[in-house]
């Protein structure tokens, strides 16, 4: 009896308040869906982090050149160290263990032009292993091949977005793009990727599908430096066999390159 009082006092009371009951009904309708709303954007946000992560890859350590202002540039290099360098990534390959794969790579901005379209993009001087290290896949066509770098070829491989850009729906195989006022040949194009929003280390934020790939012979033969004291490369990618050892590695790491840049801070590493 208690129990079927209570309910008819409490139904008497929602009938006789109704203006209160309808705000109670709805705070708790809103305020339950609010909480499933940011609880999906969160878990969104966490999948698609990590799919950008894994395009970087979840076994490889990332050597970059920092980023200095001219007279700290010209500070280091009065201290011997000549930056990142491939003669680095070749010790590290050497030395350290448990090292799968390099992938060393240089970048320059400039503007590509096809017809009477242009475009600002960056030009990526690559090695055939990039593919295996950072997880990229090409959608249509080739990639660089040894037989590229080693013969210094004008090759590139595009891509998504300045393939878009540039030649919309047509077909861009077999066409030659301008990259600083020299011709290329267009072998290649890109799968789309993630788009890259986060910096890790001094790896800036920006769309990874603009860019545009050549051999890095090729590149470090025919794009002109920007600073005479740049480094050899930008980058290089250090592809480990075993995850669970990257925070030894890195610290092995950073001791080979520390010796032989004299003790300079003139790079970044990052997971």
């Amino acid at each position: 009896m208690q129990f079927k009082e209570n309910i008819n006092i409490s139904l008497i009371s929602l009938f006789e308040q109704k203006f209160r009951s309808i705000l109670t009904m709805l705070g708790i309708i809103f305020g339950t869906a609010s909480v499933i709303i940011m609880v999906s954007i969160g878990e969104g946000a966490k999948k698609q982090a990590i799919a950008k992560y894994q395009e970087l890859g979840i076994k490889n350590i990332i050597i970059r050149d920092k980023d200095l202002t001219d007279p700290e540039l010209e500070e280091v290099r009065m201290k011997f160290s000549q930056g990142l360098s491939l003669r680095d990534a070749e010790i590290i390959q050497e030395i350290v263990p448990g090292v799968e794969d390099i992938a060393p790579q240089n970048e320059s901005k400039t503007d590509a032009k096809y017809g009477d379209k242009s475009s600002r993009v960056t030009i990526i001087g690559v090695t055939p292993s990039i593919l295996e290290v950072l997880n990229y896949k090409v959608d249509k066509g080739l990639f660089i091949s040894q037989d590229h770098y080693d013969r210094m070829l004008k090759v590139c491989i595009l891509g998504a977005s300045i393939t878009r850009s540039l030649f919309a729906y047509d077909n861009p195989i077999g066409k030659n793009i301008k990259l600083n006022d020299q011709w290329f040949e267009v072998i290649g194009i890109m799968e789309t990727k993630a788009l890259f929003t986060e910096t890790v280390g001094e790896l800036a934020a920006r769309d990874l599908n603009n860019d545009i790939y050549i051999p890095l012979s090729t590149f470090n033969k025919r794009i002109p430096d920007e600073n005479p004291f740049a480094s050899e490369i930008k980058q290089f990618t250090v592809k480990m066999e075993d995850p669970e050892k990257l925070l030894e590695s890195v610290r092995v790491m950073r001791s080979i390159i520390n010796r032989h840049h004299y003790n300079n801070d003139d790079y970044n590493c990052s997971l």
